[in-house]
């Protein structure tokens, strides 16, 4: 973990952060999937306890209740609520992330609250989070959690939410599986249920996400001491989610879903049927930086009609913006997305 500190000097990142890179790349490095689990608390469990500690305090009184809704998909697959679902006019379903391996944490809750519940208020607009609860590896591989996926946004369907009113997002595994969903609008998976749309959604927000087999670039060669993620990681995090086999002759196997940077650029060229606007945010300081400018340069090429939002954060790893909620610190990432946030569903 020492060498982390010079790693973070010369990359100009926090030294906090770099210790939780640190840490986590360790827990991946030396822990199996199952043994990563039985380590850190059940989604549900965490789920549980932060509206236990957050319901009576007065800012969150009335938005932070417990409603668990199982979904048709299975499994272990629902959605856990934030905001009061009953009076909201917008719905962000969240997808959390942690490489398909690791539960929802504290921090994930606390990233949502403030870049969305509390975004909506200061726009006096009543706003909910759905977080999808889906099956991690190695209990579930693609095309599971995209199942899962589309069984929530069905959900938010039934409960009368227009896709005008529905933004997708989520972080590192979450923003893969957001862009998995968007793929699925343009073609559907085969073993996936098609998704009809009325008109586009509102938007997608992809932060930190692996979008390809590509890790050949700039921000590899230069991030490589400095992030929580490693290439061989990757690679190992890769051959548990994807269909068997996958992962390892990415060459032979066309799956635009998972890995939309490999697949036809012309592929993407109606996705302004599917979604109103992008909105992508990395680290400049983690190695999977130069996937979402790409997929952002993709979707600008492609589908011009498409708003393409991309956020660079000086000094920031992987996932910068879970750490700055799991430090308790309304930081930049943070700051950034409750703006945008605010201002969108001020203008809708």
């Amino acid at each position: 973990m020492a060498y982390m500190i010079p790693a973070a000097i010369i990359s100009r990142m926090d030294l906090r952060y770099s210790v939780i890179c640190a840490l986590i790349k360790s827990v991946f490095t030396l822990l199996e999937p199952n043994e990563v689990q039985a380590l850190v608390p059940p989604t549900r469990a965490t789920y549980e306890q932060w509206i236990r500690a957050h319901a009576r305090q007065p800012a969150y009184r009335g938005r932070a209740v417990l409603d668990v809704q199982p979904l048709s998909s299975g499994k272990d697959s629902a959605l856990l609520w934030l905001g009061n679902r009953r009076r909201a006019r917008k719905v962000v379903l969240y997808i959390p992330g942690g490489g398909f391996v690791i539960p929802m944490l504290p921090g994930h809750l606390d990233l949502c609250w403030q870049a969305f519940v509390a975004a909506g208020l200061d726009a006096r607009v009543e706003v909910a989070v759905a977080m999808l609860q889906y099956t991690l590896v190695p209990r579930g591989r693609m095309p599971t959690q995209l199942d899962q996926v589309v069984a929530a946004f069905a959900e938010l369907r039934a409960q009368g939410f227009a896709p005008r009113d529905i933004i997708v997002g989520g972080e590192s595994a979450g923003g893969n599986l957001t862009m998995q969903f968007a793929a699925h609008l343009l073609r559907p998976h085969p073993q996936v249920p098609a998704v009809a749309l009325p008109h586009p959604l509102a938007a997608v927000v992809v932060i930190s996400a692996g979008l390809g087999s590509d890790a050949d670039g700039r921000s590899f060669r230069e991030n490589k001491d400095s992030d929580m993620i490693t290439e061989p990681l990757l690679r190992r995090l890769a051959e548990g989610m994807l269909p068997e086999g996958e992962a390892e002759r990415p060459e032979s196997v066309y799956n635009p879903w998972a890995r939309p940077l490999d697949s036809d650029p012309a592929f993407w060229a109606r996705l302004g049927d599917a979604v109103t606007e992008t909105y992508f945010m990395v680290g400049d300081r983690e190695l999977l930086a130069d996937h979402s400018r790409s997929m952002a340069a993709l979707v600008k090429k492609q589908a011009p009609d498409v708003v393409v939002r991309l956020e660079e954060m000086a000094g920031q790893p992987h996932a910068g913006i879970l750490l700055e909620a799991t430090l308790g610190k309304v930081g930049e990432s943070l700051t950034n997305m409750k703006k945008w946030y605010s201002a969108h569903v001020s203008s809708k």
